[in-house]
């Protein structure tokens, strides 16, 4: 065991580990070591305020000279660095405001590796994909040792593996200003991309031609590091402003050639920085929203931030129709600034917005004409904990989000459950410090993960600094606030436990959280805003191979070996859904059914159920062994009194699954009326002979509830195969079939049902997605009646077959639906509209239901389960419609058979059976009880 000595202190280094044996405890119970290398010794949390700065240790801004008549401006980036000095050991600077849009920072990472320069420490704002491919191979050589933030995407994924030589040491935004400033980080070259800049060096990301915005997290580097280079693609008279960047501090200007850019500012949003309406997000946005209003915080003159998720930015969107709805204006509200926030400030709602930096194109375009009521703060003045004020200090209400919040209030947003360092912290930690009510919104459970966990993986936040959790199921108030809790003792919200939600997610998940499976080596360094260390992060024990995405899946291979049969499991998650014995029983079961000996299975899971397992180890053996036969699981127990669908059954929303992906189609008891799992276009052809095995499996084993259980089989042969093997062996509703154009391709598939002798026969329904299916429909259904419940049109397929481009209205196919839609009324068959592709979209979605409804459709295909309830609400009757409905009604039970009569007004049979159908969707709905008469 060997000694490290720091200023009179020995530290013994644990064998074969980056780190000291001795260990000290910080205040959010974290036991961490003493002493890692490449950091130092450790200063643990004591407390959110409670470590103060010391005054010796302050970095002192650069001090610099010029001659009249010098000129800044150097070839390229590369010579910018060799003039600046660039050698071994250097710590290079960069920032992220143009995010994954960004050029310049890979021009940096090919630069330094055209240096050969080594041990080079980066100390950029954040990492983001777009560096990963000219930064992992610095850090693979040994150019790169070290970084000074925390990680997005492939590098986060690579560093957490061990591939770099000292841990990563992850701050906040203000604590990157204050390591800065406290000499923690010290800036050797700070490169600056900027829209704009003028021959002295001003420089900004406003007046060019790719526009980013704020230069805000640039800005301090400009002033403490030793030489600072700003690189631009537009070049402006004398002066540039607004001077973001001042010329005060440049030492040299690299203008890009014709053709070059800094980057691509329509890449800088990202699925974190815009507002998403699916579920359950949309759901947490809103609750979020009402919560604020009730705890007494939204009020004239209150100022807000929303952090980036979509539950967080949408949160945004609902608490702008409060403040509409009770006349409240805000007095600043601050960025990352975004299109949301920018809206309410046109419309009077903000007065102001103080930005740090734009998450989107329309947040940079207002900046530019609209400056005065935009404050461009420097992250020094918007987090920096070491400042006598700081901007996030007056924030009444923030809104963030998180990947685990634990039982203790503490948020993790820079790990993952299985162990990677995914994420950087943002402003997660300033900003829930500062803020007078802190909300962190989470779904219970992201799929088989549950999100509120007895223990987060790495703490991010402090359980102190957070006030509610707020979930699609409630909300949980922290029990230091007193306040909170009496003011919202009676409000109509649902308030839980932190063990109430953390049962109700395990439940969702279908299993209860675990530790990830790390080594001894520390990656990574979490720091606190304050720079005291809040929690370490450990090498992933089980790396998952580049570019291998399970999800609710696992990895099977089979070989033939010498001796007895043998099965290897690797779990990439500590809490499999499948206990490793069951796997194990299952395939050596499975063997056994095949009549297979001296066969090694290895199966690598993250979290798969049995039923996906089994299809795994079928398909894998079938490919390999050329074995035949279909190994059944047992039926879920609800299957065991199942009893033929009604042919008039609701089918409002029929959700298509791609027939490949176990975790999608797990979640068919959704609240949609019908699932589909896809055969055709959802799954590649190289992938359907292992679709059709997993969709029988999932038809056998997942619980639907009341959803109906439909599959759109593939074309011609392939989709008799479909038929032969699913409809044979597993529990189908409905089948949909593509592309039909003759009655023979119909008679093909009843013959193939026929020879399957299912217990209960499968209904059909054909897709008309050709100009000639839509001449032959009547011929197509005539004669095939008996088993067709519906039609339904393809409408991508349809237009692209007679040459038009598909609108959101549809009025291109206006002629061919009504034909379809006609010989459906006319047999007496359901109509079933489209698919509206755009998820996003929910004003479009719902005009799109509520035109289908007008014109006879009962259901509508779709692609997205935010669009479920979007979809069923809007085939639901109008007041009037209903009214009517069950006048008519009435007035048919009233005549005992005869002539019907409303008023003045004769009732034909067909209107009344239009009434009975509305109205049993109204009780279907909870509209009206079921003895409404």
């Amino acid at each position: 065991m060997s000694t490290v000595t720091v200023n009179g202190q020995d530290f013994h280094v644990k064998e074969g580990t980056n780190y000291s044996v001795e260990t000290v405890t910080n205040a959010a119970g974290r036991t961490v070591p003493a002493w890692i290398e490449g950091y130092g010794v450790i200063k643990p949390f004591a407390g959110a305020f409670e470590t103060l700065p010391n005054p010796e240790e302050q970095a002192i801004p650069t001090v610099k000279f010029s001659k009249p008549g010098e000129s800044k401006l150097v070839a390229d980036l590369s010579t910018a660095l060799k003039e600046c000095g660039l050698k071994d050991g250097m710590t290079i600077s960069l920032h992220h405001h143009l995010r994954n849009g960004c050029n310049v920072a890979p021009m940096i990472y090919t630069c330094l590796a055209e240096s050969g320069c080594k041990d080079l420490e980066i100390a950029a704002s954040s990492v983001h994909p777009v560096q990963a491919p000219t930064l992992i191979p610095l850090i693979e050589n040994g150019q790169v040792v070290k970084i000074h933030t925390g990680l997005n995407g492939p590098t986060g994924k690579f560093v957490s593996e061990g591939n770099m030589k000292y841990p990563v040491v992850v701050r906040s935004h203000g604590s990157r200003v204050r390591a800065v400033v406290t000499g923690d980080i010290k800036i050797d070259i700070a490169v600056i991309a900027a829209s704009a800049a003028d021959l002295t060096g001003n420089a900004n990301g406003l007046s060019g031609k790719n526009n980013c915005g704020p230069l805000a997290y640039a800005e301090i580097d400009s002033r403490y590091a030793k030489k600072v280079i700003v690189v631009t693609d537009t070049l402006v008279p004398y002066p540039c402003t607004p001077m973001a960047i001042k010329g005060t501090q440049v030492d040299h200007i690299v203008v890009l050639p014709e053709g070059e850019f800094i980057g691509n500012p329509k890449k800088i949003s990202s699925t974190t920085t815009k507002l998403s309406r699916t579920e359950p997000g949309w759901t947490i946005a809103k609750m979020a929203a009402d919560f604020m209003f009730e705890s007494g915080y939204v009020k004239n003159g209150f100022s807000f931030q929303a952090g980036a998720g979509g539950a967080s930015l949408g949160s945004v969107y609902f608490l702008g129709e409060i403040m509409r709805r009770e006349g409240i204006t805000a007095s600043w509200a601050n960025g990352g600034t975004t299109k949301y926030i920018v809206d309410m400030m046109k419309e009077g709602l903000v007065d102001k917005i103080t930005t740090c930096q734009a998450f989107d194109i329309p947040a940079i375009e207002s900046m530019i004409t609209d400056m005065s009521r935009h404050v461009e703060s420097s992250i020094d003045q918007y987090a920096n904990p070491f400042n006598k004020h700081c901007v996030v200090h007056d924030l009444d209400v923030v809104v963030l989000g998180a990947t685990e919040v634990d039982l203790d209030f503490n948020v993790n947003v820079n790990t993952h459950s299985d162990g990677y360092l995914l994420h950087n912290t943002g402003g997660h930690q300033d900003t829930a410090a500062g803020g007078k009510l802190a909300i962190i919104v989470a779904p219970v459970a992201r799929g088989s993960n549950p999100i509120i966990i007895p223990r987060v993986t790495s703490i991010t936040t402090p359980g102190e600094c957070v006030d509610a959790i707020v979930t699609e199921v409630g909300i949980a108030i922290n029990p230091k606030r007193t306040d909170l809790l009496e003011i919202l003792k009676d409000s109509e919200l649902p308030i839980y436990t932190m063990e109430e939600l953390y049962e109700i997610g395990c439940k969702k998940a279908g299993r209860v959280p675990s530790a990830p499976s790390v080594k001894e080596n520390i990656i990574g360094i979490i720091q606190w805003r304050d720079g005291t260390v809040i929690d370490v992060v450990y090498e992933v024990a089980n790396p998952i191979p580049d570019g291998l995405k399970l999800k609710s899946d696992c990895i099977v291979k089979v070989e033939k070996i010498e001796g007895e049969s043998e099965v290897e499991v690797l779990l990439y998650d500590n809490s499999p859904m499948v206990p490793v014995e069951e796997m194990r029983e299952l395939a050596l079961d499975m063997l056994k059914f095949y009549g297979l000996e001296n066969v090694k299975i290895s199966i690598t899971d993250k979290v798969a159920e049995k039923w996906t397992i089994a299809a795994r180890i079928e398909y894998a053996l079938k490919n390999e062994f050329k074995v035949t036969g279909a190994y059944l699981l047992p039926l879920h127990p609800e299957l065991e009194n199942r009893q033929q669908r009604d042919k008039k059954a609701f089918r409002r929303s029929m959700l298509y699954v791609p027939g490949n992906n176990p975790y999608m189609m797990a979640k068919a008891d959704c609240g949609a009326d019908c699932v589909i799992y896809d055969m055709e276009d959802a799954v590649a052809p190289k992938d359907k002979p292992f679709a059709r095995i997993l969709a029988r499996n999932a038809l056998r084993a997942v619980p639907f509830g009341q959803t109906e259980r439909q599959v759109r089989i593939n074309q011609a042969d392939f989709g008799l195969e479909d038929i032969r093997d699913i409809v044979k062996n597993a529990p189908v509703d409905l089948i949909f079939v593509p592309k039909v154009e003759t009655a023979e391709e119909l008679e093909a598939i009843e013959a193939v049902i026929d020879e399957c002798n299912p217990d209960i026969r499968p209904y059909i329904v054909p897709l008309i997605e050709s100009a000639i299916g839509v001449e032959y429909v009547f011929d197509i259904i005539k004669n095939n009646k008996e088993n067709i419940v519906g039609l339904s049109m393809g409408l991508e397929d349809y237009t692209a077959n007679i040459g038009a481009i598909r609108t959101k209205t549809d009025e291109e196919s206006a002629w061919a639906q009504n034909r379809v839609n006609n010989a459906a009324a006319a047999f007496g068959l359901q109509s079933y509209d489209s698919v509206f592709s755009d998820f996003n979209d929910v004003e479009g979605l719902v005009k799109s239901v509520k035109r289908a409804k007008g014109l006879g459709f009962v259901g509508k295909r779709l692609i997205h389960p935010s669009q479920i309830k979007h979809t069923n609400k809007a085939f639901l009757p109008e007041a009037k419609e209903l009214e009517r409905a069950m006048a008519i009604v009435r007035a048919f039970n009233a005549a005992n058979g005869g002539a019907v009569a409303l008023g003045k007004k004769m009732i034909d049979l067909p209107v009344c059976e239009r009434a009975q159908q509305v109205v049993r969707l109204a009780v279907k709905a909870g509209m009206i009880a079921e003895n409404w008469e």
